[in-house]
């Protein structure tokens, strides 16, 4: 309360400053009137108790500065008149101010642009509860660890029966099914996962339920989870379709809730449009059943004070257990724990905050450029400082104005960076490589906007630090002799310094780019072993209701390839699942050729 109090009398001070004076002034002239009643009393005249009042309390103008002092108004009053003055400075040198702008918001656009990329990708937290207790648990063979690929169900039940380290586990894959009997058929990204999922993502519905245990019981009644925007864009909105039945793959599935569209699993993965038992799924249901068949990714959240190392330690012993217990699927895998997090951002955290420093070096050349032009401007100004030293001003008070110019310089770069930044980062976004999973995320948000902020203060203190100490010179005799000249020959070491920091760093980003150039070209050239060349491709989803027999699958694509060969113009054409070169996920399923 103190505090406030204290505030609110310098706010009150400051914004109503003459009747703050003229109280001050009160209570000056009171305290002398009762020196001079002393005085009186004590035997002397009316003027010579004055006199003698006025000596003992000294100069009543310094007084009052000291007193405008206590009240820590004056750095404000300073501050502003120091803007004024900047203002006016800037607006005096239009050419030299636009050149200074525009060069800092290319510093600090890309900066900024980058950063909101980062931001997205390795410092925004995943929307879940406590989402660093979240790991992802996969196969892999002992002799190639990084091969990771899913776990089979029976393995993902008696991992969760036998763990100890997990408050929850839960599994899942996804797939395509098709969507039929609410207009035209269509498309649907489905999510397979069992009932424990959405505990373990604390996910709540919108109306009705999620999966319950019972809903992953064989045998169980085909029961179906919509998200929102498929119930709002096929089903507009109806509040009685819970309960009601929709067709999957030709099989009916009773809606038991719908999800609200902030639930995103995997986080920055497509919209996932339906959640379906794993075990009533019409493809994967019956290779549930196939220990064989590496099915399903596991996710697992840690219990509280469990680490990473402890987690993977327990799962190596577990996976050792079921390679005894089951040799023929299991022998030579053990179970592979990674933050969740880390399978979100991928391999893409060495290549942002390389990135990220290769911007930052490009800022630092901007900086340097700045303060080059700043040095040069400061020659002209030596009389000026000069001048205004002799007649009283302090060297620190002259620093903090000629910073504060600068300051001005880098907001303004700040507030046209910003803007370039977020056409940058709009323009970019399609860009951006599909591993990239936060694209729809990546804008320019508040903790972004501070970073630009910051940026911009910092950026103004790097280029006008040393042109301001050295506009300030003490040799006060020889600035107002010599001027520009002196200007000139002090700064000429500090001008040749950053002009040698510009070249070398503008060499590493050279190299650097020449080098990153080179990479992607090494990359772009490899040989796929085909030629993609007038190469299209086309997905077909099968109702496994409909089609359930290898034989119906192959009668199908028989039937396809016919009538594909007889298309003008197409030379060939193949099926295959997965295509090559495909992203398959966490399942491994076996193959056969038909």
């Amino acid at each position: 309360m103190r505090t406030i109090r204290i505030i609110k009398r310098r706010v009150h001070s400051f914004l109503y400053r003459s009747n703050a004076d003229a109280e001050l002034q009160s209570e000056i002239e009171i305290h002398i009137q009762q020196l001079t009643n002393e005085a009186i009393a004590a035997g002397m005249t009316d003027a010579e108790a004055q006199a003698m009042a006025r000596r003992e309390f000294g100069p009543v103008e310094e007084i009052k500065e000291k007193c405008r002092d206590t009240r820590r108004i004056n750095w404000i009053q300073d501050f502003v008149q120091d803007l004024r003055y900047g203002i006016r400075m800037l607006r005096q040198s239009p050419t030299f101010t636009a050149i200074a702008v525009i060069t800092l918001a290319l510093g600090i656009g890309a900066n900024t642009a980058i950063f909101s990329i980062v931001d997205a990708v390795l410092l925004r937290s995943l929307p879940y509860r406590d989402p660093d207790q979240l790991v992802l648990m996969l196969d892999a063979p002992l002799d190639r660890p990084d091969a990771l690929s899913g776990v089979s169900y029976r393995d993902f039940t008696e991992c969760r029966a036998q763990a100890r380290v997990f408050s929850e586990m839960a599994g899942n894959a996804f797939h395509n099914l098709t969507l039929t009997g609410a207009g035209e058929p269509a498309i649907v990204n489905t999510a397979s996962v069992t009932p424990e999922l959405f505990p373990l993502l604390n996910a709540k519905p919108l109306l009705g339920r999620t999966l319950l245990p019972e809903d992953g019981a064989p045998g169980a009644a085909a029961v179906a989870v919509l998200s929102e925007i498929l119930w709002r864009t096929r089903f507009g909105s109806n509040p009685d379709l819970v309960g009601q039945s929709i067709a999957l793959d030709m099989r009916s599935f009773t809606v038991v809730g719908i999800l609200p569209a902030s639930f995103r699993y995997p986080e920055g993965a497509p919209t996932q449009d339906v959640w379906i038992s794993i075990r009533q799924d019409p493809l994967f249901g019956p290779l549930t059943s196939q220990p064989g068949v590496r099915l399903v990714a596991v996710m697992g959240r840690l219990k509280p004070g469990v680490s990473l190392a402890q987690a993977q330690a327990e799962m190596s012993t577990l996976g050792a257990r079921l390679a005894k217990l089951f040799p023929a699927e299991d022998s030579g895998l053990t179970i592979r724990v990674q933050p969740y997090r880390q399978e979100v951002v991928g391999n893409l955290k060495p290549a942002l905050l390389i990135l990220l420093s290769a911007v930052g070096l490009l800022l630092l050349i901007t900086c340097a450029n700045i303060a080059n032009l700043l040095l040069s401007k400061a020659t002209s100004r030596a009389r000026e400082m000069a001048m205004r030293i002799a007649l009283g001003a302090l060297r620190a008070r002259i620093i903090r104005q000629l910073l504060t110019e600068s300051a001005l310089l880098g907001l303004l770069g700040g507030i046209a960076g910003l803007l370039l930044a977020v056409a940058a980062v709009w323009s970019l976004q399609p860009f951006l490589p599909s591993e990239v999973v936060q694209i729809s995320s990546i804008h320019v948000s508040g903790p972004v906007l501070m970073f630009a902020l910051l940026l911009s203060l910092a950026s103004a203190l790097a280029f006008g630090l040393a042109p301001a100490l050295l506009a300030t010179r003490s040799n006060l005799h020889t600035n107002l002799k010599e001027g520009e000249r002196t200007g000139q020959r002090g700064g000429q070491h500090v001008r040749s310094f950053l002009a040698i920091a510009e070249i070398s760093l503008a060499m590493v980003l050279m190299v650097a780019g020449g080098l990153l150039v080179r990479s992607f070209a090494l990359v772009t050239s490899v040989n796929p072993g085909f030629d993609p060349n007038n190469v299209t491709e086309a997905e077909v989803s099968l109702p496994q209701f409909q089609y359930s027999t290898p034989q119906q699958w192959t009668a199908f694509s028989k039937e396809l390839l016919a009538r594909l060969h007889a298309q003008p113009g197409l030379q060939d054409s193949a099926l295959a699942a997965p295509l090559p070169m495909d992203r398959q996920g966490a399942a491994n399923f076996t193959f056969s050729i038909v």
